[in-house]
């Protein structure tokens, strides 16, 4: 009996050297525990916890690893609302998400500034300088269709368009206050029209005509005054950021057409 006595304090003291071992490992933030149930009583279920604590902090330590390489898209699952440690790494992912998208839409606005910059440099006519910009844009945002309008002795005078079905369909002049192109003068806000109603101008493509369920107008101006807007459609959303990247262009295509028209004054002068 003292035998079986021993014996059974022997082992019951090895398997708690194991578990406190393997509770410094989890102290220290290690994973990866060689311990394992090897009876069904207190013992045995305090071993199979600890196990429980290592599988899920390995799965946490996946799931951060994946986070902080850029991938979103691991699932997490929290065991309850106190778990501390899964509830922090979910936090994690959605700050690093934010942040991820922040910064890719940052260097977008930058890549299509630099895109409209490239393309009003030059001593351009106010028509091709117009026609630049629109196909800058419109190209930039994935539009399918575009209209530019010059502002011209208080009235709006159709420009040039892109990608357009019939040019006969388009309005060649709208004064401040009519219609969306009128409003966003009026306004001098960048406008979004969704759910376009059918009889606005139609997307032309290689299978026929189909109409677009977005327009953005946008008004160029500087120094509060108007001096052209562009009208873009697409039959998608346009990009998040478009308001972003349309701000910092808007102030830029309005000097350089103020330019040309006082070149052009100054040619004729001469």
């Amino acid at each position: 009996v003292i035998f079986i006595v021993v014996f059974t304090i022997t082992v019951i003291n090895q398997t708690l050297s194991k578990l406190n071992e393997a509770a410094q490992q989890i102290a220290k933030g290690e994973t990866g525990l060689e311990i394992h149930p090897e009876s069904e009583d207190v013992i045995g279920s305090l071993t199979e916890s600890f196990l429980l604590i290592d599988e899920n902090n390995k799965k946490m330590a996946a799931a951060a690893h994946a986070i902080g390489s850029g991938n979103f898209s691991i699932p997490i699952v929290v065991r309850g609302e106190k778990d501390i440690l899964g509830n922090a790494v979910i936090r994690m992912k959605s700050d690093l998400q934010k942040y991820n998208h922040e910064n890719e839409e940052k260097l977008w606005v930058h890549e299509g500034v630099s895109k409209v910059s490239e393309a009003i440099q030059g001593e351009k006519t106010v028509p091709l300088l117009v026609r630049d910009a629109l196909y800058a844009i419109a190209d930039f945002c994935g539009a399918e269709t575009g209209l530019a309008y010059v502002k011209e002795n208080g009235s709006l005078n159709y420009q040039c368009g892109y990608a357009l079905v019939n040019e006969n369909g388009v309005r060649k002049h709208i004064k401040p206050g009519q219609t969306i192109v009128g409003l966003a003068v009026q306004k001098k806000q960048i406008m979004l029209l969704e759910d376009v109603p059918d009889d606005y101008i139609k997307i032309g493509t290689a299978s026929g005509e189909t109409k677009p369920k977005n327009i953005l107008v946008i008004p160029l101006l500087h120094n509060g005054v108007v001096e052209a807007v562009f009208e873009l459609g697409s039959l998608s959303q346009f990009p998040s950021g478009y308001r972003s990247f349309l701000s910092q262009v808007q102030s830029s295509i309005a000097v350089a057409i103020e330019i040309s028209r006082n070149r052009s004054r100054l040619q004729e002068l001469l």
